[in-house]
């Protein structure tokens, strides 16, 4: 292989991690927002309201400390577990806990989608409260998770790096 087919190849890689990363990113930010930095533990069985962004529509839950319910569209509520919260659905054991976690996740994100929705929160006085929020079609790209930068550049630069290696050895 010549000098200048690596350079091509080389620059083609570079291309297409780009594009990926751009794609990855568009798609974190045209999710439904509402600001909450969500917690759980195994020994509480409340999902804690860690941090509310103050540019957040979530704003007005100022003086809650934990998310109970979310009311779906067919008026059902939806009580929170400490599973939705989880960043990679790797841990699970078996298919019917994917199943479950899939299923979960879709409905908390047509919740999202509707335009408003209604949570059960607790308040720092311990009372039950329910408010309605319109979140924000898209969420602020300051506003994702640094454990998602890293896995977009540990994915990039691993397909780079392979990549390089292939072209270094032709």
């Amino acid at each position: 292989m010549t000098a200048r087919n690596r350079r091509t190849l080389l620059g083609i890689s570079v291309f297409v991690v780009l594009i990926v990363w751009l794609t990855a990113i568009r798609l974190a930010v045209m999710q439904p927002w509402l600001g909450l930095a969500l917690t759980s533990s195994a020994s509480a069985p409340v999902i804690k309201i860690e941090s509310i962004r103050k540019d957040s529509p979530a704003n007005a839950l100022a003086d809650a400390t934990a998310l109970l319910d979310i009311n779906l569209q067919d008026g059902s509520k939806l009580s929170l577990r400490s599973s939705d919260l989880i960043e990679e659905p790797d841990v699970f054991i078996n298919y019917a806990q994917w199943d479950d976690f899939y299923t979960r996740q879709q409905m908390l994100h047509e919740a999202l989608s509707k335009g408003s929705v209604t949570l059960a929160v607790l308040s720092a006085q311990n009372t039950h409260t329910s408010m309605t929020l319109a979140p924000l079609a898209q969420r602020p790209l300051g506003s994702l998770p640094m454990v998602f930068w890293f896995q977009l550049f540990v994915g990039g630069f691993g397909a780079f790096g392979g990549r390089l290696g292939v072209i270094c050895t032709v």
